[in-house]
């Protein structure tokens, strides 16, 4: 895939692939009927369409293994072709839960709820995992051995390191969902020379090269596209400073300064305390007083007008 996609040597790929799988006839009968002739659409979708990233798809993992608890919880009520059971499953138990989340972070309240769901992704399981605990084919780079944390004298073996065709074989890997000990080496093989770059640097290398070489002829477009290009360079340039630096005092200082935090600008009737915020306009004595009878002036219109009636 990394060949074909780069668009060098897509035939002897092809073959290599032929070969490989040579002994496995079921398998190659139904590559050949089915993906051969549709390869070409194949690449050119993956080529267009974004790639998410391991951060990405492993918060998409969590969210489908929530949706699929709550439905096979409910299996045997026969509601699954339901699209109000669906849609009552979603507000009530699902989406409720990262509504929390939202207001987690804007009240600072509930934080236990969203440290749970954290937790419970495998982005954040990997990220518990040392780095000695990872070792490397020396060689070709073929595959890669993980230390399981539970028990030391298990090791896991995870193929294709560095790519998001990754696969290990552990119990939850083997059940078509992306296991920590995938994120993890594909994390470590960043600093890997024999690891070639995943699909989706590729793919975003590749958008900001035709941008650069090929302007978008709608100015409001191309404006938008190097302003969020700029960030995500901003953006990659903060988290390289955090790994590498020994010191974060020096990072922080280093940020831009918040004029107004999020927390005092949801907050509903609230002053807020910042100093470099703007005051709030404070309105005179006799200002309110006109204002009052102007009200009051306006109901009793009303209300005489009513009368009429």
């Amino acid at each position: 895939m990394q060949s074909i996609w780069s668009r060098r040597g897509s035939l002897s790929s092809l073959e290599e692939l032929f070969q490989d799988f040579v002994d496995q006839t079921s398998f190659m009968q139904y590559f050949k009927e089915n993906w051969v002739p549709k390869l070409d659409m194949w690449l050119s979708t993956m080529k267009s369409l974004p790639l998410a990233s391991q951060e990405s798809c492993g918060a998409i993992e969590a969210y489908h293994l929530k949706l699929k608890l709550k439905i096979y919880d409910d299996s045997h009520l026969d509601a699954l072709q339901r699209v109000d059971w669906l849609v009552h499953k979603l507000t009530t138990e699902l989406h409720s839960n990262y509504w929390l989340d939202l207001y987690a972070d804007e009240s600072g309240s509930f934080q236990t709820v969203k440290e749970e769901y954290i937790y419970s992704t495998s982005w954040h399981r990997a990220l518990q995992v040392p780095d000695d605990a990872v070792s490397f084919d020396e060689k070709e780079c073929l595959f890669a051995k993980v230390v399981s944390q539970k028990d030391t004298t298990q090791l896991h073996v995870v193929w294709n390191p560095g790519s998001e065709f990754s696969f290990c074989d552990c119990s939850w890997s083997l059940q078509g969902n992306i296991c920590k000990h995938i994120i993890k080496v594909n994390m470590l093989c960043q600093n890997q020379k024999n690891c070639p770059p995943s699909l989706s640097y590729q793919s975003f290398q590749q958008i900001l090269l035709n941008l650069w070489r090929k302007p978008i002829d709608d100015s409001l477009t191309l404006d938008q596209s190097v302003a969020w290009a700029t960030q995500i360079q901003d953006k990659i340039q903060r988290l390289v400073e955090l790994t590498s630096t020994g010191d974060i005092a020096n990072v922080v200082s280093n940020l831009p300064l918040k004029w107004v935090s999020r927390k005092e600008r949801t907050v509903v009737g609230k002053p807020s305390d910042n100093t470099l915020s703007h005051p709030p306009l404070l309105m005179s004595d006799a200002k309110r007083k006109v204002v009052a009878t102007k009200k009051k002036n306006r109901k009793r219109k009303r209300l005489c007008q009513i009368k009429s009636f």
